[in-house]
C-alpha cells in the first residue's frame, strides 16, 4: 500500500486534473463541484497540492479523485491502478470502472469582456508605493527606467479604489470586466490587500488586461490574482511593433520573465501559465523567429510542449533557450546581475 502511494505522489497533479476531465488554465480552474462562475480551484503542481478557495475542499493527488467521484480513500486507489496502469499486489473489492466527469457550471457563458477606457482609468489614477518599488528593483532586480517604461502602479489601499471605481462606472460594468464579484449578494473588488498591478498593453497602445501581483501572502499563498472571467492577454505586445519581420521575438512564462528579458536586451512576449497558449496567438506571432525560454520544471516543459505543438499545426519550428541551473530567467536576471 505505501509503494502504491510513493508512485500516486510521484504523478503530477495537473495531469490528474486533465485524466479527471478538469480544465486547469496556468494553475486555476472552475471547481468540479459546480458551485462557483470564475475559477477558485488552485492547484500547486510543485507540491501535489489542490484547493479550492470557494468551497474548501483541499489534499493531495489521491484527495483529489476522492473528492471529484465522491468515493473513498481504496475507491481512490483503484482509479489511480486503472488509468496510470500501476501494478499493486492488492486486490479491493471493488471492479467500478471511473469515467471522467465534465464540472457542472452555473453559468457556461463569457459575458465577460475587456474594458479599456476602465482599465485605463484605473491605472491613471494610481502611483507606485516606496515598498512596491523595492519588491520590484531589490527583489526581481528590475531597473527603475524599465519599471517606469511598463508603466507598472501598486493598490496599497483596495476599498478606497474600489468605491472610486464604482462611483465612476458602477458595479455591473466592473463586474463585467473581471474587476469585481458578487459574493453573497455583495460585490467584492477582486484585489483585497496590496498588489502590485501589471498592465497588458495592445498593438494600439490600450490596455486590455491587467495582472495583480499580491504583496502580503502570509495569510493566503496566492501570489497572482488575474482579472475574473476575461481571457488573458499576451503581456508586452507592443514589442512587435519595433521588431521586423523573421525578427527574433522570445516567448517567456509570466510576466517576471519577460520583464527579465526585455531587461537582457530581447524581444520579450510573455504568456499567462504553461498551458495558456492559444491558437491565437498564431496570428501575430506566425511572422517571427519565435525563442522560448521556459521555466526549469514541469511546468516549463510544459510550456514548451504547449508551444511547440501550436506552431507545429502551421508547420512552424521553435527554438528552445537553455537557461542551465537556473529555475527561471529572472532568477538567471539577479544571479548574474544583467542591466540595461
Amino acid at each position: 500500500m505505501d509503494t502504491l502511494k510513493v508512485k500516486i505522489k510521484e504523478i503530477s497533479i495537473l495531469d490528474i486534473a486533465s485524466r479527471l476531465g478538469i480544465e486547469v488554465k496556468g494553475k486555476k480552474a472552475l471547481c468540479f463541484t459546480g458551485h462557483d462562475r470564475n475559477p477558485s480551484l488552485s492547484f500547486n503542481d510543485k507540491e501535489g497540492y489542490f484547493k479550492c478557495f470557494g468551497c474548501e475542499v483541499k489534499g493531495d493527488q489521491i484527495a483529489l479523485v476522492e473528492h471529484f467521484y465522491k468515493t473513498d480513500f481504496k475507491g481512490a486507489l483503484q482509479w489511480f491502478i486503472q488509468n496510470y496502469q500501476l501494478q499493486h499486489s492488492t486486490q479491493f473489492p471493488s471492479t467500478k470502472v471511473f469515467q471522467a466527469v465534465k464540472p457542472v457550471l452555473k453559468n457556461p457563458e463569457n459575458n465577460y469582456e475587456p474594458n479599456p477606457e476602465i482599465y485605463e482609468y484605473l491605472m491613471n489614477s494610481l502611483s507606485l508605493s516606496k515598498r512596491a518599488k523595492e519588491y520590484l528593483t531589490t527583489t526581481r532586480g528590475f531597473m527603475p527606467e524599465l519599471i517606469s517604461q511598463l508603466e507598472i502602479k501598486d493598490i496599497n489601499n483596495p476599498k478606497v479604489v474600489f468605491e472610486d471605481l464604482k462611483q465612476r462606472w458602477g458595479v455591473a460594468a466592473l463586474e463585467k470586466c473581471g474587476l469585481c464579484k458578487q459574493d453573497n449578494g455583495k460585490y467584492k473588488f477582486i484585489w483585497w490587500d496590496h498588489v502590485i498591478l501589471f498592465p497588458f498593453i495592445d498593438l494600439n497602445y490600450r490596455i486590455t488586461y491587467i495582472q495583480g501581483r499580491r504583496l502580503d501572502l502570509s495569510r493566503i499563498e496566492i501570489k497572482y490574482v488575474n482579472l475574473l472571467g476575461v481571457r488573458p492577454q499576451l503581456y508586452n505586445l507592443t514589442a512587435l511593433i519595433e521588431t521586423k519581420p523573421k525578427g527574433k521575438v522570445f516567448l517567456c512564462e509570466g510576466v517576471p520573465d519577460t520583464i527579465s528579458a526585455m531587461q537582457l536586451h530581447k524581444s520579450a512576449i510573455g504568456i499567462l501559465g504553461a498551458t495558456n497558449f492559444r491558437k491565437d496567438y498564431l496570428e501575430v506571432l506566425s511572422d517571427y523567429q519565435i525563442y522560448i525560454i521556459p521555466d526549469v520544471d514541469k511546468g516549463g516543459e510544459t510550456f514548451v510542449k504547449s508551444v511547440v505543438n501550436a506552431f507545429a499545426s502551421i508547420g512552424k519550428s521553435v527554438q528552445k533557450i537553455n537557461i542551465g541551473s537556473y529555475k527561471d530567467l529572472n532568477e538567471y536576471l539577479k544571479q548574474n546581475n544583467r542591466s540595461q
